[in-house]
């Protein structure tokens, strides 16, 4: 498997044609990644599941979909972060056949599993999910949002093939947002460490300096992979994704944009926080050179403003749901806690 990942590292298309061409390999992607694997020449693999685009929700554990995975030795996904998640929960309810019931008991779930049976590659083709390097998968259960989490999820092998990603600023944006979120949460954190504090801050200038481009360069496309890989393994090694979380709750599709909206919120009303937060996050800024009106300003021209309508959450947001997402695996580490005053900043609302 270490030759097999250098093959990945070094050449990444040569090494998916190895995979895809076994026997026992089982390729799942959306019908929009079957159409991008023809585009890169790569071989049809033997084995294909075909899953829907968008969040992943539990009508994908069905018993015809896991026996798919269970007839297989290595799983190839290619798509965005829901196909990911989508593999990485079908290859853990092949380990663990009672994980659909226990989703529907509505908690999320700690998996007990240190390896799971198959391995996992996947090939990213979006830049600021980092469902990639991560822990954790999310599933929708009769509408809510589970969290699936442990060092058995994080995949085996990534390939990074930026010609995959679209090449307009305007179509990464909510990938950028997503970078963006994944470095600021990961502030908030009590576990600190001056290297994974230096990862964060490079993620945040990637993003500043791609941030004037129209138009992405495949050079600048690798970049901004490089950038969601590393903001993304450093925000799952914290667990603080508080509005990650929150968006989650929000019932419109685009994520991105509403984490970027809620991180906005966040640094232009810091005064309003705790002083250890605000201290914290300030002189993080200040020691590695980063703008804070450099960070709001990209932040706003990449469509984190947009109007929030706080009706179409209340209903949602009763004590014990923000309870729970405090209690969550993506907060438990997080010095920002979600309480009334809390998400009515990072809403830009008042008390109404």
């Amino acid at each position: 498997m270490n030759s097999f990942n250098r093959t990945l590292q070094t050449d990444p298309i040569a090494g998916l044609t190895q995979m895809l061409k076994r026997w026992d390999c089982l390729l799942i992607c959306s019908a929009t990644g079957l159409s991008l694997i023809k585009r890169l020449g790569l071989p049809e693999s033997e084995h294909e599941l075909i899953l829907q685009s968008g969040e992943p929700d539990i009508s994908i554990l069905s018993a015809k979909n896991i026996e798919e995975v269970r007839q297989c030795h290595f799983v190839v996904a290619i798509g965005g972060g829901s196909i990911i998640d989508s593999a990485k929960i079908l290859l853990a309810a092949a380990d663990l056949p009672n994980l659909s019931d226990s989703l529907a008991m509505g908690s999320d779930i700690n998996l007990s599993l240190s390896k799971l049976s198959r391995t996992l590659i996947v090939v990213p083709t979006t830049g600021g999910s980092g469902s990639e390097v991560s822990s954790a998968a999310t599933i929708s259960v009769s509408g809510s949002k589970r969290v699936l989490y442990g060092p058995a999820l994080t995949p085996s092998g990534v390939a990074y093939v930026p010609e995959l990603l679209p090449m307009s600023l305007e179509q990464n944006s909510s990938a950028l947002l997503d970078i963006l979120g994944h470095a600021i949460e990961s502030r908030f954190s009590f576990r600190q460490s001056t290297h994974l504090e230096a990862l964060a801050a490079q993620s945040i200038k990637i993003v500043l300096g791609l941030s004037g481009s129209k138009a992405l360069s495949i050079e600048e496309r690798a970049r901004l992979q490089l950038a969601g890989l590393t903001a993304g393994r450093v925000q799952d090694l914290q667990s603080v994704s508080a509005p990650h979380a929150l968006a989650h709750l929000w019932p419109y599709d685009n994520h991105g944009s509403l984490v970027g909206h809620f991180n906005l919120q966040l640094l232009e009303n810091l005064q309003h926080f705790d002083v250890n937060v605000t201290t914290f996050l300030h002189s993080f800024l200040e020691r590695w050179n980063i703008d804070l009106d450099e960070l709001k300003t990209v932040l706003k021209s990449l469509g984190a403003v947009q109007p929030v309508n706080m009706s179409a959450l209340k209903p949602t947001l009763n004590l014990d749901v923000i309870d729970q997402i405090n209690r969550s695996p993506s907060m438990r580490l997080s010095r920002l806690k979600l309480g009334p005053s809390t998400l009515q900043i990072l809403l830009g609302q008042g008390n109404d």
